[in-house]
């Protein structure tokens, strides 16, 4: 792209396009829509595992294991990917021109999966190290059973930390395009492949050897669908993807540097969700499954109002920031308030 031609695309992107670029508030209908689809979906889901698995141990050891694979992404990458890559792909895309940027994201891209790849295999080479963090509190007489199902099933579930690295990457992508639908209704489609692997389970047997490996199948699966769904719409966006690593890129430094508070952040949050599981182990063997159904009630109206918003809000004022531009900034964040309100 020449500079000339990089001046004027940054110039038309700072004057606005009403009809192009989509209001907070229609972002967060669109997405507060497909979210409650997905809310929907989830409870069906919840009630499907209950229905194969039932308040037991069986459903306490699937339900840690499946858990863990979002806690060591959120720990290695998860808010970084979140919080930072947005806004620094849009500042990129801003300041210098959409190449750069597109090189930019192939480099968060290709490190995301790399770590995580590394991280996912350490996972099903000594799944014993991770299940234990969660269940340390356990019984002596209870804790081989928990332990070596919970074990067993991690080593399907590991490689989920691979698909959640690179799926946030495209989902940023998209969000800061606008393209919103297939990010929010990609849950929608691992709820359904999940409750379809619980019927198959319930059928078949969840203490049967082959009712365990449908079951960690089927909801590995589930995540890979959930972020299959948005590569479509990534390449009608326009992908163009670069096979580096970039370790030279200052973006990526500074992304990194940038980072340190949020890692901080994350790893206490996971600890104390650690100390949780594993005094609800300590209380009962279903403690966890239990903790499990409860929470899912309690998020659903942050899940279908307050991410959706917040993930329309974040974007535009990711963009604002990238062109420096204060008054934008203020404007989308008052707007942002007052849909609060």
């Amino acid at each position: 792209m020449s500079l000339i031609g990089g001046a004027c695309s940054r110039r038309a992107r700072s004057e606005g396009d009403p009809i192009s670029k989509p209001s907070i508030a229609r972002s967060t209908a669109t997405m507060s829509t497909a979210t409650t689809l997905s809310r929907v979906t989830g409870f069906v889901r919840m009630w499907a595992t209950a229905f194969a698995l039932g308040a037991t141990a069986l459903a306490s050891s699937y339900n840690v294991a499946n858990n863990i694979p979002n806690m060591i992404f959120e720990l290695v990458a998860g808010g970084i990917l979140s919080s930072l890559f947005i806004p620094t792909f849009l500042e990129i895309r801003e300041q210098r021109d959409e190449e750069d940027a597109w090189k930019f994201a192939s480099h968060v891209f290709n490190l995301s999966v790399l770590a995580l790849g590394a991280v996912a295999l350490f996972g099903v080479l000594m799944p014993q190290v991770f299940i234990w963090t969660q269940t340390f509190r356990l019984p002596a007489g209870e804790a081989e059973q928990i332990r070596g199902t919970a074990e067993f099933f991690f080593r399907f579930f590991a490689i989920q930390i691979v698909f959640y690295g690179g799926g946030m990457v495209m989902q940023g992508l998209l969000n800061a395009q606008r393209r919103y639908v297939w990010t929010a209704l990609g849950p929608v489609f691992n709820n359904l492949v999940v409750i379809a692997t619980m019927f198959a389970v319930a059928y078949i047997g969840a203490t049967t050897t082959t009712g365990l490996v449908v079951l960690a199948v089927g909801t590995t699966l589930g995540v890979f669908v959930m972020f299959a769904v948005m590569v479509p719409d990534l390449r009608r966006g326009g992908i163009r993807y670069t096979p580096e690593l970039g370790l030279s890129d200052p973006a990526i430094r500074r992304m990194l540097w940038l980072a340190v508070p949020t890692v901080i952040y994350t790893v206490t949050n996971l600890v104390a969700v650690s100390f949780r599981n594993a005094s609800a182990f300590a209380v009962a063997e279903n403690g966890p499954s239990v903790l499990m159904y409860a929470w899912t009630f309690y998020q659903l109206p942050y899940g279908i109002l307050a991410v959706a918003l917040a993930t329309a809000v974040f974007t535009e004022l990711s963009e604002a920031a990238g062109r420096k531009d204060t008054h934008a900034f203020g404007e989308h964040l008052i707007s942002g308030l007052r849909t609060t309100g």
